[in-house]
Order: C-alpha cells, then sequence, then structure tokens
C-alpha cells in the first residue's frame, strides 16, 4: 500500500477532526483502534481508486461507514482522537507507521485478530 494513500487517509482523518470542535483535546481511542481504523480506511481508499465522480464519492462514503461500523469505533470518536494525536507529531508517527506496517505484512486487520 503506498505510502501517499496512508498520507491521504490520515489527512482526510485531520481536516474532518479540525472540523469539529471538542471542549477538552483527549484521545477518546487506544493507539491500537486509532491504527486499526487508518489501515481499514486506506483500503476502503484504495478500493475507490478506479473511480471518479459521484460513484467515487457514494462508494467512499460507504466503504469508510462499513469502516466504522466493522471496527466499531466513532466517527466522533475516531475524529477526537486525531484530532487530539496531532498535539503529538512522534505519536502520531508511531501510529501511522504501524497501520503502514499493519498493511504491508498482509494480515487479517480485523479487530481481535491475535495472529500478528
Amino acid at each position: 500500500m503506498p505510502r501517499s494513500l496512508l498520507f491521504g487517509v490520515l489527512t482526510a482523518a485531520f481536516l474532518t477532526a479540525r472540523c469539529t470542535s471538542y471542549s477538552e483535546k483527549k484521545a477518546v481511542l487506544t493507539d491500537d483502534q486509532v491504527t486499526r481504523v487508518l489501515a481499514e480506511l486506506a483500503i476502503a481508499d484504495g478500493a475507490t481508486l478506479g473511480l471518479a465522480g459521484y460513484a467515487k464519492d457514494t462508494m467512499a462514503l460507504r466503504y469508510y461507514n462499513q469502516v466504522f461500523a466493522i471496527t466499531g469505533v466513532r466517527k466522533e470518536d475516531f475524529a477526537q482522537s486525531i484530532d487530539a494525536l496531532s498535539d503529538d507529531p512522534k505519536r502520531l508517527k508511531a501510529i501511522m507507521e504501524r497501520a503502514e506496517a499493519l498493511l504491508e505484512s498482509g494480515s487479517d486487520i480485523a479487530p481481535g485478530n491475535k495472529s500478528e
């Protein structure tokens, strides 16, 4: 999975987080949860690479909603966690690197998988 794709997903998540206001910047999710959601979102984003326009937007929205449903993570919690992590670049970089490694390993990234 190209590093630029993961960066694109993270950028979209960061912008979503910045457009939402929170009274306190605190990560709601664990680093492992954020890592898994980022990896799943990168896969979902990759699934729309051959699409354009309305079809791409529609499928991306469906795929992203599926990611949050499958992982059991609320979009708002993910956005708040990304926003909080934006204040800790080293931690965020480590999470991104783990998400990239998870994608490159080809292992099942579904929650609860202990094969890693």
